[in-house]
């Protein structure tokens, strides 16, 4: 089984927002796909509150340090992104890791 780093974030966006912050995260999320060290994400909307988006991570990456140093706090494409994160959202993202136990492909 893969030690790949694995985790979610949960946004829920102002809905006079929405449209911008999509925007900018499909920008953030096709970017980030580019990196080397990126293996997968997953983009959800809630279906009993389509304003409640999450992303499914997962990342060839040691630890949630090293990811958010290598990551979170350097790319230039995440910069206006996450400045903009306060204006698009109705409170602060959430964020849970998650450790890969068994994993079923088809």
């Amino acid at each position: 089984m893969s030690k790949d780093l694995i985790f979610t974030v949960e946004f829920n966006v102002k809905p006079e927002r929405e449209d911008e912050f999509m925007e900018a995260l499909l920008h953030v999320l096709n970017r980030m796909s580019e990196e080397d060290t990126f293996v997968s994400t997953y983009l959800q909307r809630n279906l009993i509150n389509p304003h409640k988006i999450m992303i499914f991570e997962r990342w060839a990456e040691p630890s949630w340090e090293v990811f958010r140093q290598n990551h979170l706090l350097t790319k230039d494409y995440r910069k206006d992104y996450e400045a903009r994160l306060p204006e698009w959202l109705v409170e602060e993202r959430k964020f849970a890791m998650y450790e890969p136990l068994q994993e079923w492909v088809k």
